[in-house]
Formats: C-alpha cells, sequence, structure tokens
C-alpha cells in the first residue's frame, strides 16, 4: 500500500518548508546617502544632479545576479531616491520634472 509512503513523504516536505524562513539570509540594513543641493541653479540642473547623485548611490554590487536584474533593482532604487530628495526638497519646479520623468511621488 502506497498511501503510508505518501504520507510521510508530504509529512517531511512540510516539515522541510516550515524550516525554510529559518534558513534565509537577513534583510539588508538600510543605508544613509547624503544628497548636496545647489539651490541656487536652476530647477533642471538641480533635477539633473539629484538623478546623477541617486545613480550613483543606487549601484549594486555585481554577485550572482543577471545584469537585467541588477539594472532594474538600481532603477527602482534611483527612482525611489529621486522622489524621496524631491519630495523633502518642496520645489514646485523640481517636483513637476519628477513627475514628467514618471517619477510617483506620495503626495
Amino acid at each position: 500500500m502506497r498511501t503510508p509512503r505518501t504520507l510521510a513523504a508530504i509529512a517531511l516536505g512540510l516539515t522541510a518548508l516550515s524550516f525554510t524562513p529559518a534558513l534565509a539570509s537577513e534583510q539588508p540594513v538600510a543605508e544613509t546617502v547624503q544628497i548636496t543641493i545647489n539651490l541656487d541653479a536652476s530647477a533642471e540642473e538641480i533635477y539633473q544632479s539629484i538623478r546623477s547623485q541617486a545613480w550613483t548611490a543606487c549601484k549594486v554590487e555585481a554577485g550572482s545576479h543577471y545584469i537585467a536584474a541588477r539594472m532594474n533593482a538600481r532603477r527602482s532604487c534611483q527612482k525611489a531616491m529621486i522622489a524621496d530628495v524631491v519630495e523633502a526638497l518642496e520645489a514646485p519646479e523640481v517636483l513637476r520634472l519628477a513627475q514628467k520623468s514618471g517619477i510617483c511621488l506620495k503626495s
């Protein structure tokens, strides 16, 4: 009769799955990034400076990931960082430029 073997295999599989979260790696620690902004510059220059600094700060370490996955992670990090900086800056012209570029703002 195969039923006891099947039940034993299912029980072992479920037991193994219950320990999987314990073996997962730790969550990455959030880092603080300092963005320097020249408030005397034009809105376009401010926005381009924020984009450039965010791109540099969001560099993903080369590892076993594919290049496409690293680029997607870097782009999403850059967009989130731009949104945070632009919202904190509260400059209407820079906000408009960010929205025009497709950055989703919370406000």
